[in-house]
């Protein structure tokens, strides 16, 4: 670690973030309708958690504010995180040039159903929120053991929708 410096893209003090340095990488833009290769510099971090900060504050700066508003709606927020289609376009806040950003990332949101908050509780927890749940402690069981869990169409809509490699 070599110091405490203040936000890269707000220059805000107020939220600085550690530099553990940094590292050059092939990557591309779109300029004039043209896919570009092309070698740029990103930030080292020492862990995910870090990593996610510092780009959750990133967002929320002034070139990101269209987005930010439509936070409430995702759809809305990856359309805004689109290139600008000019310098006066004001509804978009050009996060990539890739002028199918926004519908690569609405479909990656999709495939992984992160729009579904039980995906979400999932990937956050770990356990599959449509598993049989344990039965509560000094409660007894039922006569019928099948009562005690989620039925046969629960259970087979929990297992589609941890893996999505099993279908729709």
């Amino acid at each position: 670690m070599t110091g405490s410096l203040a936000h890269p893209i707000t220059g805000s003090p107020d939220h600085p973030i550690e530099d553990y340095g940094h590292f050059d990488a092939q990557t591309w833009e779109i300029e004039n309708g043209q896919k570009k290769v092309m070698i740029a510099r990103f930030q080292r971090f020492p862990n995910l958690s870090e990593a996610f900060l510092a780009h959750a504050l990133l967002l929320r700066g002034p070139r990101y504010a269209p987005a930010y508003a439509a936070r409430g709606d995702w759809k809305q927020f990856a359309e805004r995180l689109g290139p600008k289609a000019s310098q006066l376009d004001r509804e978009h806040c050009g996060y990539s040039t890739n002028p199918s950003y926004s519908a690569q990332l609405i479909n990656l949101v999709r495939l992984y159903r992160l729009d579904d908050p039980r995906a979400l509780e999932w990937y956050a927890t770990g356990l599959d929120p449509g598993a049989p749940k344990p039965i509560a402690e000094g409660r007894l069981p039922t006569a019928n053991p099948a009562a005690d869990r989620p039925s046969a169409i629960e259970n087979r809509q929990s297992v589609i929708f941890c893996d999505p490699e099993i279908g729709q």
